[in-house]
């Protein structure tokens, strides 16, 4: 994959999520969020059929964001020793659980956090789509970071915004959904690794063996979704995506053709379609 260049040339991650020192206070509570979203679409933290006969596990959380996966992971496993890993991470205090400890890097290039003397039973990733440039080297790194028989669990999206009953030409939130995608694709990211077998190709590369996919769907608003759990997803998510319309626009910017202007003027049509009432049926797939 070609390489690009970064939304912001000083934060390798496509959000500006960073104030230089520390995760910003509102993409921190998004990013909480967001870990809930994934634990009720999931009905878990992880799927991957880890072994729990391993007397002490060793599990590297990549990406970590505030920590909500790798804090509730060691909650979750109290004999296991959990490390997360980010650009800006959570600093230690006294609700830390003693099984869980952090360090910053940037997983693109440094892994030396990890050496190759004391490998992983599990590392997971997620939403990581606009923070990885090659997925190829990134998915080798973890291979072979990993115990034989171990487990790699990646939780991606696809950029690609989607709709069961309504066209992208009627539609501001596609519209900027499909620049978000092209303006992903222009900065070196791939915007549709989420998307169906694309990271199956990239794991098999990899040298990973007994691969399994599952798409979820998530739902963005009520928008006449069936069944309280499609619409508890579809309210948080619905917050989840209003929060990250103006993150974005940075990476939409980016789209061939668009100006500041028209940017500016999508991102706020979008941000109307999404919170005045209706039936469209708008969801994500991750």
């Amino acid at each position: 994959m070609p390489q690009g260049k970064s939304a912001d040339p000083k934060n390798p991650y496509g959000l500006p999520d960073s104030d230089g020192k520390s995760l910003k206070q509102d993409e921190s509570a998004r990013l909480d969020l967001q870990h809930n979203l994934w634990v009720h679409a999931i009905d878990g933290l992880y799927i991957a059929p880890i072994n729990q006969n391993v007397k002490k596990l060793n599990v590297l959380d990549l990406g970590c964001g505030p920590g909500s996966w790798t804090f509730a992971f060691a909650k979750e496993h109290p004999d296991a020793h959990v490390l997360g890993v980010d650009l800006n991470p959570p600093q230690s205090d006294a609700h830390t659980p003693p099984n869980c400890s952090f360090v910053k890097a940037n997983v693109e290039h440094d892994w030396s956090f990890a050496p190759s003397e004391q490998p992983f039973n599990l590392i997971f990733g997620r939403m990581l789509v606009l923070g990885i440039h090659d997925w190829s080297d990134f998915f080798k790194r973890c291979y072979d970071h990993l115990e034989p028989g171990a487990w790699l669990e990646s939780q991606e999206v696809s950029l690609v915004f989607r709709a069961d009953n309504v066209a992208m030409e009627d539609s501001p939130y596609l519209q900027f959904g499909h620049h978000l995608s092209k303006g992903g694709e222009a900065l070196g990211y791939n915007s549709k690794l989420g998307e169906p077998g694309t990271k199956t190709q990239y794991l098999r590369t990899a040298g990973f063996t007994n691969i399994t996919e599952r798409i979820v769907k998530w739902p963005v608003g009520d928008g006449g979704w069936e069944g309280d759990k499609e619409k508890q997803l579809g309210m948080w998510n619905l917050q989840n995506v209003l929060s990250l319309l103006s993150s974005l626009e940075r990476v939409v910017a980016a789209s061939p053709g668009l100006s500041k202007e028209t940017v500016l003027n999508l991102r706020e049509d979008a941000r109307r379609e999404l919170t005045e009432p209706n039936e469209k049926r708008f969801y994500m797939k991750v």
